[in-house]
């Protein structure tokens, strides 16, 4: 995916410039790594699970 990173970069870059666009790169990149790992969850949807 990757995409939460260039968003985020992004929306700090029209915020705050080129040290928002660092920042926001970098929070959307938290984002995307914590969203890979919810995926690789045991149980996740992401699987084809169906929780009960």
């Amino acid at each position: 995916m990757g995409s939460a990173k260039w968003i985020a970069g992004f929306l700090g870059w029209v915020s705050w410039g080129p040290i928002g666009a660092l920042l926001g790169f970098v929070v959307g990149s938290v984002i995307d790594s914590a969203i890979e790992i919810s995926r690789q969850l045991p149980g996740s949807e992401a699987e084809g699970q169906q929780s009960w």
